[in-house]
């Protein structure tokens, strides 16, 4: 053999080598396709999983959302207005007046939401933006009435929501770190929500950048920050409020915590942040974050305006179930008498039971285990599961399912998966 093509020889065995981790890794940097970019921000998807990734100040932000995802807000409310365009005295604008009177709004989001109108108006034709059901365009006050919504709750004026969730670590779980599954279910609209995943990278050094579930709106109710912390909202009637001139909307005040909370202190900083706010309703907050030596562990706060406690409670683990792994419905297990019956109860015994299980076949909770115990407590018909998702703090990895269909649960659709890295490194 010619001994001058040796160099070459090897470096093109080298090459072919090399080229089945070139392709793989090529693809999972590819994962993520970009559909639309505004200013820094973009638009893409993953599998059918739309991703928003939102840079810049609150404004900055603002506009983009608006520009990104001004179609998906007003496919929001073409969702839900026939619903209560049918309820006389009861519609859209009695809701927005509602908003009005009852909640305030911090002056933060009313500016972010007044930059998401207009990149809302610089982005589509203004034909586009008319909400047909009221014939006129997008307002901040319909913004406000959407960030209120699930407080709306309280007044009777919404079917009541449900959700539920889990958590298990240790030996529990195969590498001892903290898995999580959460159902979010909501009443059945005529069309499908369009939940997406947007991602918020905040120029303001006092903001942590955060990943929320959701559909276009400025609250948090399923939402992780950037050292793994993770906040979902439960609905729960709650303790009687005191009395207070406005409310403040509880997506509002979560948004405000997860942005804050460091996963060593995280406890510690969302019950400063919840305490003793003006809260129409109640709710569980369930947080989970990374496991380690110097990490709490998952927690549940009972949270509502009541003065006891300064309006939170704190549940840990309770050994009676499993000692190592949390559930959470939509009702109290400590602040209040826990309820003999319904649907909440039915839930959370439904995914203990399983858990409980795993463990005595002595395995552990996995994804799929975790994906089969979050299904045992979905719902379906007038409420329906319309967002599923598995959370791995540690790896700040999403796994996410939508509802595929008007009335079916969430846990039926495709998962999708949605690593940190790589939304956040998009370009």
């Amino acid at each position: 053999m010619n001994m001058r093509r040796m160099p070459w020889l090897l470096t093109l065995a080298t090459l072919l080598t090399l080229l089945p981790a070139l392709s793989a890794r090529a693809q999972a940097q590819t994962r993520l396709q970009i559909e639309a970019r505004y200013a820094q921000s973009l638009r893409g998807k993953i599998d059918s999983l739309p991703i928003v990734i939102l840079r810049g100040t609150l404004q900055e932000r603002g506009q983009a959302m608006g520009a990104l995802c001004g179609r998906d807000l007003l496919q929001t409310m073409a969702a839900i207005l026939p619903v209560f365009q049918q309820r006389p005295g009861q519609g859209w604008p009695q809701l927005v007046a509602l908003t009005q009177a009852t909640f305030n709004t911090p002056e933060d989001l009313e500016q972010q939401m007044t930059a998401f109108v207009d990149g809302l108006r610089k982005s589509l034709p203004e034909k586009q933006r008319i909400i047909e059901p009221l014939g006129r365009e997008l307002t901040v006050a319909d913004l406000k009435t959407i960030l209120a919504f699930p407080d709306l709750l309280g007044t009777g004026r919404i079917g009541f929501g449900g959700c539920s969730s889990f958590s298990a670590w240790g030996p529990m779980t195969p590498d001892g770190q903290v898995i999580t599954g959460r159902n979010m279910d909501y009443p059945t609209f005529p069309a499908l929500l369009p939940f997406m995943v947007v991602a918020q990278a905040p120029a303001e050094k006092d903001r942590l950048a955060t990943i929320e579930i959701c559909i276009p709106w400025f609250g948090a109710s399923t939402a992780m920050n950037e050292q793994g912390v993770l906040a979902l909202m439960h609905d729960e009637n709650g303790l009687l409020p005191r009395a207070a001139a406005q409310r403040l909307p509880r997506s509002v005040v979560l948004r405000q915590a997860i942005e804050r909370a460091n996963a060593a202190t995280a406890l510690n900083d969302v019950a400063e942040i919840l305490r003793n706010k003006p809260m129409m309703m109640g709710a569980n907050i369930h947080l989970s974050m990374p496991a380690g030596n110097d990490r709490q562990l998952p927690a549940v706060f009972e949270w509502d305006g009541n003065a006891l406690g300064g309006g939170i409670t704190l549940r840990q683990t309770d050994p009676n179930l499993l000692p190592d792994a949390l559930f959470c419905t939509n009702h109290y297990l400590k602040r209040r008498a826990i309820p003999l019956g319904g649907d909440s109860v039915k839930r959370l015994n439904a995914m203990a039971s399983l858990a409980r299980q795993t463990r005595d076949a002595k395995q552990t909770i996995d994804v799929p285990t975790a994906q089969k115990i979050i299904a045992a407590a979905a719902v379906r018909g007038s409420l329906s599961t319309q967002l599923s998702i598995i959370a791995l703090p540690a790896k700040r990895q999403l796994i996410v399912a939508v509802s595929p269909k008007v009335g079916s649960p969430a846990t039926d659709g495709p998962w999708v998966r949605v690593d940190w890295d790589e939304v956040f490194k998009a370009q």
